[in-house]
């Protein structure tokens, strides 16, 4: 189970973009620029999201991928 709840005022919940993506695309009210190499960075999203013991949150760089 997933509960996730909205901290701040006016924000964009996470949403899928299409019916067939893995994940959901999540917004930020923040301009960030992200360094190359990062390992770690903190980006303000509005939401706290608590997950249910053995599954974890993880956030992917967006590829668009064109098949041939």
């Amino acid at each position: 189970m997933v509960d996730v709840k909205i901290v701040l005022e006016n924000i964009e919940i996470p949403s899928y973009a299409n019916e067939d993506d893995s994940g959901v695309d999540l917004y930020s009210k923040e301009d960030v620029v992200i360094p190359a190499g990062a390992k770690g960075f903190l980006v303000k999203t509005g939401i706290r999201v608590e997950l249910e013991k053995g599954y974890e949150l993880r956030a992917n760089r967006k590829v668009k991928l064109k098949l041939i």
